[in-house]
């Protein structure tokens, strides 16, 4: 008993010893305007758009990015798309002979200008303070896990596939359950103009006024500047009002 007790001590304290050598290694060889460089030319490399960010923090199991912000293509000059006060991401070593997992990511005070129509359609009143996203399995070809907004206590499930090939990814089949609604999203998508061809399925059997409703809507354009064809609607009740969340202009903030 006693040298299973020595051995696990031992073990843990190696354990511990390889963790901070390598946070220390990590912190030394990417100091923070090093990082900060290499994710801010990783973004204009693959995005072909601008970004700036205030600061990075890097931890042993993860990161924090403060003030993002993600321009129009292809600079400031044609607007912002994107700020986000604060980014944290998460990852696990475990297990230690695999490459860390990416687990979580938060974003705080986002400011995402081509979601409000999407959130506004989910009927989600107020701003978005903080959208988490927990990730049971995540890889390059599928994700599966649960999205969080303004810490609601039941999550939206997400599940898919999906495939990136050539700055193009092909959205086989994703679907976000939760809150009695049920969304399903594919199609294509561009990272360098955030171009978009999707269709996308909406409906929900949440007792209302108006009834159940159920949506098929073909998205094109970019994400700054959608373009949303309604194609079938359940409730004609709800098609203006549909069309008319999901066709207002969306305006930059910061």
């Amino acid at each position: 008993m006693r040298r299973l007790l020595k051995f696990c001590l031992i073990s843990l304290a190696i354990l511990v010893s390889l963790f901070t050598l390598t946070f220390l290694t990590l912190r030394l060889a990417l100091p923070q305007a090093k990082l900060r460089s290499m994710i801010l030319e990783q973004i204009r490399t693959h995005l072909h758009r601008d970004a700036q960010l205030n600061e990075i923090h890097l931890w042993i199991n993860g990161l924090t990015i403060e003030r993002l912000r993600l321009s129009e293509t292809p600079d400031f000059n044609h607007g912002t798309l994107i700020y986000i006060e604060s980014t944290r991401v998460r990852w696990s070593w475990w297990p230690l002979w695999r490459p860390p997992l990416l687990k979580e990511i938060v974003f705080n005070h986002p400011d995402l200008h081509f979601m409000k129509p999407v959130y506004d359609a989910l009927r989600r009143p107020g701003p978005i303070d903080e959208i988490r996203i927990l990730l049971n399995d995540f890889t390059s070809t599928k994700i599966q896990g649960s999205l969080f907004i303004n810490q609601q206590p039941e999550p939206y499930e997400i599940a898919g596939s999906y495939r990136f090939n050539k700055g193009i990814m092909t959205l086989d089949s994703i679907q976000v359950d939760g809150h009695s609604l049920h969304l399903t999203l594919q199609g294509i998508m561009e990272a360098a103009t955030a171009g978009m061809a999707i269709d996308a399925h909406l409906n929900s059997d949440r007792p209302s006024v108006l009834g159940e409703m159920d949506v098929n809507a073909h998205l094109t354009g970019t994400l700054g500047n959608p373009k949303v064809r309604v194609e079938s609607l359940k409730k004609k009740a709800f098609k203006a009002v549909i069309k008319n969340l999901l066709e207002t202009p969306i305006r930059g903030g910061h």
